[in-house]
């Protein structure tokens, strides 16, 4: 009798993890690869503006890595629209790769960069 119930024991507990373990997956989603720094720490429009000037070499590499890639001043603030990051637009994700190889192989731009696949 101690056995089945030991048994019966051990089969509700591995429900119960499991059904925990699913519940904190789905309640829970596993952070993405592209996030950007809170809004509040954000530059203003006119110093990404200035990176992108001040870095238009860095800039064609990584156009040149894809056919349709775009380099453009972003603002994902709806609530402060004077700050702003580099976003980068991409297809693939090749392409995604090739642009993380070369930011992270370089000095970068000096602002965030924020990858926005199409």
């Amino acid at each position: 009798m101690k056995t089945t119930y030991k048994r019966v024991i051990s089969v509700i507990m591995m429900i119960l993890i499991t059904v925990a373990f699913v519940l904190i997956m789905v309640g829970y989603p596993m952070p993405s690869k592209n996030a950007h720094p809170p809004c509040e720490q954000l530059p203003s429009v006119q110093e990404v503006a200035k990176a992108l000037d001040d870095h238009q070499d860095f800039v064609k590499k990584i156009e040149n890595i894809g056919k349709n890639i775009q380099v453009e001043v972003g603002q994902p603030c709806s609530d402060d629209s004077d700050r702003a990051l580099i976003e980068v637009t991409y297809d693939s994700k090749d392409e995604e790769e090739s642009i993380r190889e070369l930011i992270k192989n370089s000095e970068g731009l000096g602002v965030p960069i924020y990858l926005v696949k199409r």
